[in-house]
């Protein structure tokens, strides 16, 4: 081994050193999940430095002093034997001498290979868990990375309809386009776009009609099976509890009107729900939007200090996690700016006009005036940032105050009540008799039923009114 090739590898092994600096560097902008890699990547080189520091006493013990006169003879031999057979040399370079078969084993990795003894190539090959005890690449294992996942975005800009979308729009859709045009319809469409859902007005009106439709004809099904036939209850253990018989004629024609009216009102129930569904969820937004809005507005006043062009602020927002509402608002002033070629204060005041929060609004239409009239963003953010902070804090106590008298109600409506009505019915059954004609297991099933809907309808009502979503 000659001085040169000696100082190649002090020079792999400042390499390595140099690596490790780098991936520490790194080390600090790498999420917490993926750290521990890193970490046994840094162990890993540090094992191998410590190797190939322990490899150079070996290596000195071989190494040779040679003129500079041997030196240009050997540079001049390996000239030659390169031209010859230079693809056997490379096979050459890759081959063990059988003397250190035995004794030295080699360690590739991406700074270079180094000898190593049997005992140390054990060692290491047990610490990182390596089948291959002859010959290791530690590079590769450097340079595996997991790769991040994509994320979902919350609202697709293009997707394809749904078949039921494109069936309810082949039935109705005549009609929903005739209905659409009427002033007193017009204002949907801006709760739609309020609510950020992705139908024309035409569109949604037809999946209403055809929502409505299903439900009549569902409901008419049952009123035509409950009224030929009569339903008893019978023994509540059988495998089959109900029992079916043909009514009389009087009861039959009860039974329809009853059929028809129950069957009229959820038509109606299912037709409000879907015309106030789209300003339910626009509140349902606003809410969220006032919760993020505090801290939104402190994170883009201190972006707008570093000087930084105004249009990026948006930008930055739009990809953050931390504010969902708000950043989907603000890809679509982004959306205005690139897609349809607005300028940023014509894209705030547009963006403005369809925005699900009154708050919000004011804040773009404050922030296109302060700049077309060139005033300071950063105090603007930062006036607006107290504000909404003040109201944020008002909410939150009003909504703690509020919450407690939910769970006053619920602890009388729903709690209480049922274990008083269940020592009612025990009562009745030891007593004996009817109520309304309906005896007290009868009584019991129709309690049971009451009180689970009640507990759903109570969670559905304290999650719309909850501040946030």
């Amino acid at each position: 081994m000659t001085l040169e090739s000696f100082k190649e590898r002090i020079k792999k092994i400042l390499g390595l050193i140099q690596e490790i600096g780098n991936i520490f560097d790194q080390l600090g902008s790498v999420p917490l999940n993926q750290r521990d890699f890193f970490n046994n990547s840094i162990a890993s080189l540090i094992k191998e430095l410590k190797l190939a520091n322990n490899s150079l006493p070996m290596e000195l013990q071989n190494l040779e002093v040679v003129s500079t006169q041997q030196v240009q003879e050997q540079a001049q031999q390996r000239q030659e034997l390169r031209q010859r057979i230079s693809s056997a040399r490379v096979e050459s370079q890759r081959k063990v001498p059988r003397g250190e078969d035995l004794a030295v084993n080699r360690i590739i990795s991406k700074k270079g290979e180094f000898k190593i003894s049997d005992k140390e190539r054990k060692e290491l090959s047990k610490e990182l868990g390596l089948k291959d005890e002859s010959l290791f690449d530690l590079s590769k294992l450097i340079k595996k990375k997991k790769k991040p996942k994509k994320e979902k975005s919350e609202v697709a800009l293009f997707r394809k309809p749904s078949k039921i979308v494109v069936f309810a729009n082949s039935l109705f859709g005549n009609f929903a386009n005739k209905l659409s045009k009427k002033p007193s319809i017009k204002k949907l469409s801006e709760e739609l776009r309020k609510a950020n859902i992705p139908y024309l007005l035409s569109t949604y009106i037809s999946i209403i009609i055809f929502t409505v439709f299903i439900v009549g004809l569902f409901g008419l099904g049952l009123t035509i099976i409950f009224s030929l036939f009569k339903v008893e209850l019978v023994s509540a253990g059988g495998f089959f509890p109900l029992k079916f018989s043909i009514k009389a004629g009087a009861d039959i024609l009860k039974s329809v009107g009853t059929g028809i009216v129950i069957t009229f009102i959820l038509v109606l129930i299912t037709f409000f729900i879907g015309l106030g569904y789209p300003k339910g969820k626009g509140k349902t937004i606003n809410n969220a939007i006032e919760n993020e809005l505090p801290f939104a507005t402190m994170h883009m006043g201190v972006v707008s200090g570093s000087g930084i062009e105004p249009s990026k602020i948006f930008e930055i927002i739009s990809k953050s996690r931390e504010y969902k509402k708000i950043g989907l608002e603000s890809k679509k002033i982004l959306n205005q700016i690139n897609v349809y070629g607005y300028d940023l204060v014509t894209a705030l005041k547009n963006v403005s006009k369809v925005s699900p929060s009154k708050k919000l609004a004011e804040l773009w239409n404050g922030l296109a005036t302060t700049i077309s009239s060139g005033g300071n963003l950063s105090l603007y953010f930062e006036e607006k940032t107290k504000d909404y902070l003040m109201d944020y804090k008002l909410r939150r106590q009003k909504n703690i105050e509020t919450s407690g008298t939910y769970s006053d109600v619920y602890t009388g409506l729903l709690i209480a009540a049922p274990l008083i009505f269940m020592l009612l019915l025990i009562l009745i059954n030891i007593i004996g008799g009817t109520i309304a004609g309906f005896g007290a297991k009868n009584i019991s099933i129709f309690g049971i039923s009451g009180i689970i809907l009640l507990n759903i309808g109570f969670l559905i009502f304290l999650k719309i009114s909850q501040p946030g979503e």
